[in-house]
């Protein structure tokens, strides 16, 4: 698809691949040729499958007098300093490795969503490559069987994913450096890649700590973290009754900067009649303090234009949901659609966006993971044109001016 650039700036073509790999269901839908169990357990094998591995592999551990022990350091080539990362590590055996002293082991892509929270929902897209990997802040130890080891390095959509394959010998320990640089910087160009749709637990500054540590890991510039009601037939307006609640703040107060990445804390709120909407800019929660069924309203529309009046932003999540969006929207009362997650254009979709379009109405289109309900953290996003010193409200902004693009990680720069 071809994302507006604004004013200035390159034409942006981006180049939404949604799956790069098997894709047997569209031709089953087609066709009927495929029994959809059979392509989903095809699907997931594929995802942990290492490259030249006819298996797919599990998470194991190595143990007694034959294991090696690796000290791996991964190097951002720019600065020459270890760099955040999510990391594979391959043994001999096709399975995976984990460094047994890592404190963000509680994100490795080892279990499943929902009972682990950390991605990895089952026969959700992008259906590609992703190993059991770990994220680190680019120094870790490891133990491994005796062989051939592969270590794969990504960094996010805009470094060139790099591996190396190094002998491990049983019993020894041995030294491993890598380096991992842009392919393209974005950044550079004015364009500013977010995940607006992201839940993490948000009450302290160790958690601040964890939600930057990640961020930086998968390169996500911008970031905002979402508290949620559980319940959509009986809403409570007050923090502590919100799922991964956010006791740091919302709106302005809570945007905080670490180094190149930003955080804000806004709300989801949920119903099972007029769907999701995302809010942001907000300082208090909707309805803050009251309680009752948000199925019977207020109306998101009226939500919508409440927030706007205060200087906030509104989108529809999960592509609307097609309900109450097409009348919202004709009202201008939100700004946007969430369009692109799980590597799909959801809800009313493309054509439904392009209709929109068409008929006249600026509505932007965005992506984003929902992590950690989706496959991966920032599978998908978006990127937002700036100029000046990048900050929040001008990201928020520009998703809602439309001056941004979305993609599952395909970039193409064009001058």
């Amino acid at each position: 698809m071809i994302g507006t650039s604004g004013r200035h700036g390159p034409l942006v073509v981006v180049l939404c691949a949604v799956s790069v790999s098997l894709s047997a269901h569209r031709v089953e839908a087609q066709h009927g040729q495929f029994d959809r169990r059979e392509t989903i357990a095809a699907e997931e094998s594929y995802i942990f499958t290492p490259p030249g591995s006819e298996r797919e592999g599990t998470p194991a551990v190595a143990d007694g007098p034959d294991a090696a022990r690796l000290r791996v350091t991964i190097l951002e080539a720019a600065t020459g300093r270890p760099t955040f990362c999510r990391v594979n590590v391959v043994g001999t055996d096709g399975n995976y490795y984990q460094p047994a002293d890592n404190r963000l082991i509680d994100y490795s892509f080892t279990g499943t969503w929902p009972d682990v929270l950390a991605g990895n929902r089952p026969s959700k897209e992008p259906i590609r490559y992703f190993g059991h990997f770990f994220y680190t802040d680019g120094t870790f130890e490891v133990r491994v069987p005796a062989g051939p080891v592969r270590i794969e390095v990504w960094k996010g959509f805009e470094y060139r994913p790099v591996s190396l394959t190094t002998q491990a010998t049983g019993g020894d320990s041995s030294e491993v450096r890598l380096s991992i640089a842009r392919g393209c910087d974005a950044a550079q160009e004015g364009w500013y890649s977010g995940d607006p749709h992201l839940h993490f637990i948000r009450t302290s500054k160790k958690d601040e700590r964890t939600i930057f540590d990640l961020l930086e890991a998968e390169d996500i510039r911008f970031g905002t973290i979402l508290c949620y009601n559980e319940n959509t037939s009986a809403y409570r307006g007050m923090i502590p009754e919100q799922g991964t609640p956010q006791r740091r703040g919302l709106g302005a107060k809570s945007i905080l900067t670490r180094g190149d990445y930003h955080i804000i804390s806004g709300q989801e709120y949920r119903n099972g009649v007029y769907g999701h909407l995302n809010l942001f800019l907000r300082d208090d929660l909707v309805l803050a303090g009251r309680e009752l069924d948000p199925n019977v309203g207020p109306v998101f529309g009226t939500i919508g234009a409440e927030t706007q009046a205060i200087g906030g932003y509104a989108f529809h999540a999960h592509g609307g949901y097609a309900l109450e969006i097409w009348a919202d929207l004709v009202q201008r009362a939100t700004n946007g659609v969430e369009l692109l997650q799980f590597g799909i254009y959801r809800g009313i979709g493309l054509d439904g966006w392009y209709h929109v379009l068409n008929s006249g109405f600026r509505f932007p289109g965005t992506g984003a993971s929902d992590y950690p309900a989706c496959r991966k953290l920032g599978d998908c996003r978006t990127y937002v044109y700036m100029e000046g010193e990048p900050n929040f409200r001008d990201w928020l902004r520009g998703a809602a001016e439309g001056r941004s693009f979305m993609t599952s990680g395909p970039i193409l720069m064009l001058d």
